[in-house]
């Protein structure tokens, strides 16, 4: 398929949203810069996302979440689109190729989109950080979902850090 133009990469930065400890505060997509995520649309229409976490925690394995809506605040679903672990240093580094049927079903949908990325420990909020990326800017066209897209088994409703917040602080009651 012939491209116009060139195929680039936008680059935004990764911060440390939060901890349980305090650091950088509550999470509200505010905090000190701590890597990159480059993100581009391919023709195809998958979504590459390369992370590059420079002061993560050593030796982690984080989940990573597609999150539609530009912030916590406006996130209305996600899916872990894939892992990001850590060295004994607590560099990162991860390439996720987002497929397009996956896309173009709930919470995403066909159209222009504004979305982020949550960095979490699924279970474990906030013991090792959580970070967070956006805006991710693309647009999704329609088109099929094939059954393995639909069959995504980690997916949620809301944002994963609103939603594991949630969770850890009723565990304590």
């Amino acid at each position: 398929m012939p491209v116009v133009g060139p195929d680039v990469f936008t680059t935004v930065p990764l911060i440390y949203d939060s901890d349980d400890r305090g650091f950088a505060g509550p999470a509200d997509m505010d905090g000190p810069v701590v890597g990159t995520l480059r993100f581009r649309l391919r023709p195809g229409g998958e979504l590459d996302l390369e992370f590059a976490l420079e002061y993560g925690h050593p030796n982690i394995r984080y989940d990573v979440a597609l999150t539609a809506g530009a912030s916590h605040d406006l996130g209305s679903g996600w899916v872990q689109v894939g892992i990001l672990t850590t060295g004994p240093d607590g560099r990162g580094s991860a390439a996720i190729s987002v497929p397009p049927g996956v896309l173009r079903q709930p919470p995403f949908g066909p159209g222009s989109r504004t979305d982020h990325v949550d960095i979490i420990e699924f279970g474990k909020l906030f013991t090792a950080g959580a970070f967070a990326a956006g805006a991710v800017n693309y647009v999704v066209c329609p088109g099929d979902v094939r059954p393995r897209d639909a069959a995504i088994e980690h997916r949620g409703t809301g944002d994963p850090t609103i939603t594991s917040r949630e969770e850890t602080d009723h565990a304590s009651d």
